[in-house]
Order: structure tokens, then sequence, then C-alpha cells
């Protein structure tokens, strides 16, 4: 079980880096390496999501990431838009909880 100061670090982490990654997630992305810096970032916000319980948000991220990894389009400005605005909600819930 992890501790609340251990909880803490880690919603500060996620906090801290989501919005990073939403961020490469809605920059027009050239660059043909593998895996993508979409896919990347997909990934890791879908499982830093999960992992604080912010469960639409991981969904939402791991929709994304599947249709990137099979060869799909790139996220859309909607898809963007959605990703920010889950991630807007959860940040205003869980201030409290890390500045306690």
């Amino acid at each position: 079980m992890v501790g609340h100061v251990a909880a803490q670090a880690l919603v500060r982490v996620f906090l801290k880096d989501s919005a990073g990654l939403i961020d490469t997630l809605s920059t027009p992305s050239s660059i043909a390496i593998t895996p993508s810096p979409h896919l990347i970032a997909a990934h890791n916000l879908k499982s830093t999501a999960h992992l604080i319980g912010a469960y639409e948000l991981s969904a939402r991220a791991r929709d994304l990431e599947l249709r990137l990894k099979s060869g799909g389009a790139s996220p859309t400005r909607a898809e963007v838009e959605a990703l920010r605005a889950d991630f807007q909600r959860i940040q205003q819930r869980v201030t409290s909880f890390v500045s306690s």
C-alpha cells in the first residue's frame, strides 16, 4: 500500500508531466521515428493517469495509443482538447491533496 506522502509525490509527478504530454500530442509530428512522440506521449499519459485513478483520462489516452499503434491518424484538435479538459478537471480535484 502506498503511504500518503508517496501518493502525494506520485500525483505531483502526474501533474508536472501530463501537461507536457498533452502539449506533445497537440504538436504536429513529422518525425519518422518509431515509436512516434505521439505514441510515447499517449502511452505515458495513459499509464500515469491510470496509476492515480484518473480512469476517464486514461481511457481516452489508451484509445489514442491503440489507434497510433495500428498506424492510425495523429490526434485531432478535438481529442487533444478533450484530454486537456479531463486533465484540468483532475488538476482542480487533486490540488488540495498535494498541498496537504
